[in-house]
């Protein structure tokens, strides 16, 4: 969900709040809102885009901030992650931390031992912030 200022997203099925920078849902949960990170796209300027702590992806044409990763987003073309080392889903709709695993129904983050985890409602929650939107190309 993008929130009004423009600058910042919230996880789907909350709410931002922008005056106190972020994000509830109406069970009353608060999470910190994410700053919007579009990827780059500079064809023919590799060296360039390497020097200014951007990191390149595989197609050699897309780049990302630093401590971001390069996944393919729904329509195959490479998106920004904003985590270092992440886990890009399959769907390419989301992406995990590093060291979780993309669980596929219902698309969330989950540590590998939490099999089961999901099922509870609050767990779901937290599961649900640590995934994150791969950023589309325009």
């Amino acid at each position: 969900v993008c929130c009004n200022d423009g600058k910042h997203c919230c996880p789907e099925n909350t709410k931002c709040e922008v005056s106190q920078g972020k994000c509830t849902r109406g069970t009353g949960l608060v999470s910190d809102w994410f700053e919007k990170l579009p990827a780059l796209k500079r064809p023919g300027l590799v060296e360039m885009i390497k020097k200014d702590n951007t990191i390149v992806c595989p197609d050699q044409k897309t780049s990302c901030p630093d401590k971001n990763t390069c996944c393919k987003n729904k329509e195959g073309k490479f998106g920004c992650c904003a985590y270092n080392n992440a886990v890009c889903c399959k769907s390419g709709t989301y992406c995990c931390p590093k060291g979780y695993i993309c669980d596929t129904l219902p698309e969330i983050c989950r540590m590998p031992e939490a099999k089961e985890a999901w099922k509870n409602t609050a767990n779901r929650f937290i599961q649900n912030i640590l995934r994150r939107k791969v950023q589309e190309q325009p």
